[in-house]
């Protein structure tokens, strides 16, 4: 364990919104870390349960609550934590997980030991309805830089994330995107700076019944925007091109937006064969059956 009162703040933060119901254990997972030198900064995305009262039962100085009246979304509350944090690193935690008691101190620990490094992730634990789970720490097999995560990147900014505060200046989540938050602004923060991995299982996340049914069309909007950002990068890789322009593609036709979708049929270089055939099937099935028909064709 580090020196807690010779060592740097912490701001973790918590976006919520309507999970009165789940965030007293995430509360409890932070105020047991044996890393006592943080703040933790919840963002009530104008909730309308009980989770102000929820937060209000804890008796910790260290907890700062702060509540919106208008739903802004996922990145306009983690732009508020950033906002307000005072720490000299940043973590954040969504409101149905829990970190393990030591991920702080471990994650500060390491982040402070590799010099080069302005931000990390952990290993993750996923736990089922049912009580069975799963181990994964994402080690990334592409080198490239700094481009690297438009080539692979599959963790999300909650997934046992440390990030120095100075990573934030000039650098925020996107308030456009209402899905995508975490890739969009991972790509960028890797194109400015430099990772390290904690290979332990730090953190626990745990999956919900009822999740909400993808939103397409969110999703469509959001990898346009992205491929906008970084669009002089894609369009002179063929192996980027072909990845971002036909995970759009598809994105359109399960959306039933033919138009965005011929759209970027002419921007796809390799591949093209097995987008007509997609684009058939989206046009003679109807869109659930085709959406079931691209699935089982891309396992």
């Amino acid at each position: 364990m580090m020196d807690n009162e010779n060592s740097n703040l912490i701001s973790v933060i918590t976006p919520t919104y309507n999970r009165g119901h789940l965030i007293e254990r995430a509360i409890r997972s932070v105020l047991n870390q044996s890393y006592e030198n943080f703040e933790y900064l919840i963002v009530d995305d104008a909730s309308t349960d009980n989770t102000q009262e929820v937060v209000n039962r804890f008796d910790d100085q260290r907890i700062r609550y702060i509540s919106y009246e208008e739903n802004g979304g996922n990145a306009v509350a983690r732009n508020v934590g950033v906002q307000n944090a005072r720490g000299d690193y940043i973590a954040f935690l969504d409101s149905d997980d829990e970190f393990l008691e030591d991920f702080l101190d471990k994650a500060l620990n390491r982040l402070e030991n590799v010099p080069e490094a302005s931000f990390l992730w952990s290993g993750t634990r996923t736990v089922n309805l049912d009580g069975s789970y799963y181990d994964r720490i994402w080690v990334p097999q592409t080198k490239k830089h700094p481009n690297q995560f438009l080539y692979e990147l599959h963790v999300g900014i909650g997934r046992g994330f440390l990030i120095k505060k100075e990573c934030f200046i000039g650098l925020k989540f996107d308030k456009r995107l209402r899905t995508a938050v975490d890739t969009d602004f991972l790509i960028r923060l890797r194109q400015n700076f430099t990772f390290t991995i904690l290979q332990e299982i730090m953190l626990n996340i745990h999956t919900q019944p009822g999740s909400v049914r993808a939103n397409f069309s969110e999703k469509k909007k959001s990898y346009a925007t992205i491929i906008d950002k970084h669009k002089n990068i894609i369009d002179n890789d063929p192996k980027l091109s072909r990845k971002w322009y036909y995970k759009l593609f598809w994105l359109s036709l399960y959306d039933n937006d033919f138009s965005l979708a011929r759209e970027t049929y002419s921007k796809i270089r390799d591949g093209k064969a097995k987008a007509g055939f997609l684009y058939l099937i989206f046009r003679i099935f109807p869109t659930n059956q085709a959406i079931k028909l691209h699935k089982q064709l891309s396992r």
